[in-house]
């Protein structure tokens, strides 16, 4: 006798889910990585939209897509962050006679870094294009009449 299966494993047409509960943690770390839907969904084999199915079926799978972009944003941030504001770092570096020995360095702060957090921290203080409201009638019309009657007088003298 064929053991039964339960409703969550079964898609409206019948066919069995493609879905496993370790999937979980593979989303996690390709996020984690800077991978994004279409990358995953490459992996796994699947089509996006069965993705986002899987998403939306699957709580712990969600969290763990969400978990993972969180925490790659959050990483890249920090880094951004460290390279605005100058960073002490350490290198290992090789010697001629091979001996390999760890070298203490400074990065300076980076001006196209700062401009960027700043841009994306707060855009309306910070971005490059600056709005104008101008108000008033601009009534165009009128005042190329003017031009063309003043030129037709010109003409006639």
């Amino acid at each position: 006798m064929t053991k039964r299966k339960k409703p969550e494993e079964i898609l409206p047409n019948g066919r069995k889910t493609l879905y496993k509960p370790e999937y979980d943690q593979i989303a996690f770390n390709f996020y984690v990585l800077g991978a994004d839907n279409t990358k995953l969904a490459e992996y796994f084999e699947v089509d996006q939209k069965t993705l986002n199915e899987w998403m939306h079926k699957h709580p712990t799978f969600l969290h763990a897509v969400k978990e993972g972009r969180d925490l790659s944003s959050s990483n890249v941030a920090g880094a951004l962050y460290k390279r605005a504001m100058g960073m002490h770092y350490e290198e290992d570096q090789v010697l001629s006679n091979g001996e390999v020995v760890r070298v203490k360095k400074y990065l300076p702060p980076d001006t196209r870094a700062m401009q960027f957090y700043l841009r994306n921290k707060n855009s309306q203080l910070w971005k490059d294009k600056h709005e104008v409201e101008i108000t008033g009638d601009l009534n165009l019309s009128s005042r190329m009449i003017q031009v063309y009657s003043d030129d037709d007088d010109k003409l006639l003298k």
